[in-house]
């Protein structure tokens, strides 16, 4: 019985370890291509990989946006 418990308790902290993992914001829409005059370049989580992107100087409407290539990697390749 006390095996039971502890193997129960042991899959309970590597199931919250495993959930915990990655950002929501890196799971949002990616920030698109802006074909425009740029105001600025931001960093999107897209396929796997973080990608830099033109933007334009309007507030964006996803949270899949960072300032640069760290923030992006720590919150959603890590």
């Amino acid at each position: 019985m006390q095996a039971k418990i502890f193997l129960f308790a042991f899959l309970l902290l590597v199931s919250a370890v495993l959930v915990h993992g990655k950002d929501p914001a890196c799971d949002d829409t990616p920030q698109y291509y802006y074909r425009g005059d740029a105001a600025d370049w931001k960093w999107t989580y897209q396929d796997g990989e973080c990608t830099e992107v033109p933007v334009s100087g309007y507030p964006s409407s996803t949270k899949n946006e960072f300032d640069s290539q760290d923030e992006c990697r720590k919150k959603c390749l890590s």
